[in-house]
């Protein structure tokens, strides 16, 4: 018995030892990136992801300016933008480019903000001809924000495709400025919600 104990640890010990040897998949280098970004983990991010690992520019990329709202509301939207859940799927490796789909489930803020810039025009419009400040009008539109980030229900669904690229410390992912679809993925339409003002204010 005592002998075959020793066995099997022997060959346990060899399966670890072999498994610590195995580069991390394409789906490994993703899976982690998305475990690290739900907890905003910046330092571990930048070993796996050749872009901007601020989430706070990362949501400009949206098209939204997030300048000239206070640090509660950012908190909450940041709060929201990492609450989402994922299941990969789908890895195709070709020489030293690989690409993996993510497929993302999340806050809908195309709608909440949606609703809400329409909610803040029919605000403001009541407000036009008095003398209201700069500094008020923000308020306003952060108020509105804030009552539909509020509303904003969890059932935005989406799949998107991460791209990396095998570099001399392994698989690293892409960054995300060309690849539109990831982005609009993780925060919940944004990225439709931006071109869809653009195209109204345009026309």
């Amino acid at each position: 018995m005592r002998k075959l104990t020793t066995i099997l640890l022997a060959v346990i010990l060899c399966l670890s030892i072999v498994a610590c040897g195995v580069d991390p998949t394409p789906t490994d280098v993703v899976n982690s990136y998305m475990d690290t970004l739900k907890k905003n983990d910046t330092a571990t991010i930048s070993e796996l992801y050749s872009g901007d690992t601020e989430l706070s520019n990362f949501f400009n990329s949206t098209g939204v300016d997030t300048e000239s709202l206070s640090e509660e509301f950012m908190s909450t939207i940041k709060e929201k933008l990492l609450a989402f859940e994922y299941t990969l799927s789908n890895e195709k490796i070709d020489g030293d480019k690989a690409t993996v789909d993510v497929s993302v489930k999340t806050y809908n803020f195309k709608v909440a903000f949606t609703n809400a810039v329409s909610d803040y025009f029919q605000k403001a419009l009541s407000m036009i001809f008095s003398d209201v400040s700069d500094e008020e009008m923000n308020k306003l539109m952060e108020n509105t924000l804030s009552e539909h980030l509020n509303d904003a229900t969890f059932d935005y669904e989406k799949t998107a495709q991460i791209n990396l690229t095998k570099t001399e410390d392994g698989w690293k992912i892409d960054d995300f400025e060309d690849n539109t679809e990831i982005i609009n993925a993780l925060t919940g339409g944004m990225i439709e919600f931006a071109t869809e003002m653009s195209d109204a204010f345009s026309n």
